[in-house]
């Protein structure tokens, strides 16, 4: 935390210039998050003072705040300033002005965040078209829009839309950067994901290993970006069955989190949850039970009852909890989790038949035959 004004030149716009450098230096070294918001409100406040609250840098520097708090899963706190530089910049700027539609990209990736995806997507093509005609279809920052919507028809469950989105981005970049370009490796990362979704695990390896390899050599072994790739790999092994594998990947990448995010950082509670599961598809109960219960109760308070990534982690206590006999524990989460997947993603979307499915085998397990069978009716077939 920076504790001395002294510190501060006696030039206030050299000063806020300083403070919001220092702030992403701290931010790329992973120090503590004590030390880093206060700088960004600091630089917001010495530029609302010096320059006014509309300044186009002013606004700049709050959707740096918010970028950093919607980074630590503050997306009730993020999403105001958001709507605030997005609203400032089109006012100065104009509609289509680089900066604006920056923002706009932004405000859309926290929507799907926070699963509200048919506000996003309107959004993320918003973003998309004035990039492709401002910059053209290859500037990077097109193709970062470009793999932005592809995220959104993912998340979705719309393969068939996003695949070509994915490569196109993927293309574009190794073209425009470098294959190991950290740009490059998102991309690379994105389509290892959709290839998981669509069922293509061995060609999901290849491109998540890529991942790895050119993060730990880009970043080292413990940058916490590292330490996700880490994660998705063990995610890949465990869908393929490679428990062995998957095991010390999982728990590299729990105790890498811990150390550099802190216990209760959105992307340390994912880790903690796969931990869990792993631990239970390998019978260890006992030792899962806590872990997904921590996951669940973290990503509670963290991003909200409502969350997709808490509604995985409910139901993977209800499955934990059924597979201890437990059945009348876990029956209330199994339906919480299918209530959720059905507001947030729709009734038809591969999740919430995934979870209607779960909760029709358990209320056969539990005796319940007539509401079983209304939960296991056809709804579409799992992606």
């Amino acid at each position: 935390m920076l504790r001395d004004s002294s510190l501060l030149g006696p030039d206030p716009r050299s000063t806020l210039h300083s403070v919001s450098n220092l702030a992403y230096l701290l931010h790329d070294q992973g120090k503590l998050i004590d030390e880093k918001e206060p700088l960004y409100r600091r630089a917001l406040q010495y530029q609302e003072d010096v320059l006014g609250p509309n300044h186009p840098k002013t606004l700049i520097s709050v959707g740096n705040l918010a970028a950093f708090l919607h980074l630590q899963g503050k997306l009730g706190e993020a999403e105001p300033l958001y709507r605030r530089a997005l609203q400032g910049q089109e006012q100065q700027l104009g509609p289509n002005d680089p900066s604006t539609l920056t923002s706009v990209n932004n405000l859309a990736t926290l929507l799907q965040d926070q699963g509200k995806f048919h506000e996003a997507e309107p959004l993320s093509r918003r973003a998309l078209q004035g990039q492709e005609e401002q910059l053209g279809p290859n500037h990077p920052l097109t193709l970062i829009s470009v793999t932005n919507l592809a995220y959104i028809l993912h998340d979705q469950g719309k393969f068939d839309e996003a695949e070509p989105l994915y490569r196109r981005a993927l293309q574009g970049e190794e073209e425009q950067l470098r294959p190991k370009h950290l740009s490059t490796l998102i991309s690379v990362d994105s389509l290892a994901y959709l290839l998981k979704d669509q069922g293509k695990l061995d060609e999901a390896e290849l491109f998540f290993r890529r991942v790895l390899e050119g993060k730990e050599g880009q970043l080292g072994p413990n940058h916490a970006s590292t330490l996700i790739s880490v994660s998705n790999l063990a995610v890949l092994l465990q869908d393929q069955g490679k428990l062995d594998e998957a095991e010390p990947l999982y728990r590299r990448a729990l105790q890498g989190k811990e150390e550099r995010l802190g216990p209760n950082d959105p992307s340390t509670l994912i880790s903690v949850g796969n931990l869990g599961d792993l631990l239970h598809t390998r019978g260890k109960l006992d030792e899962a039970e806590p872990l997904c219960r921590r996951a669940m109760e973290g990503q509670e308070k963290q991003l909200g009852r409502g969350h997709r990534d808490t509604l995985i982690s409910v139901t993977n206590l209800a499955e934990l909890l059924k597979s201890q006999g437990k059945l009348d524990e876990a029956e209330p989460f199994c339906r919480r989790a299918l209530q959720g997947h059905e507001k947030l993603q729709g009734p038809d979307h591969p999740e919430t038949v995934f979870c209607a499915s779960k909760l029709a085998k358990l209320l056969k397990a539990n005796g319940k035959l007539g509401e079983a069978q209304l939960h296991g009716r056809p709804r579409c077939s799992k992606a």
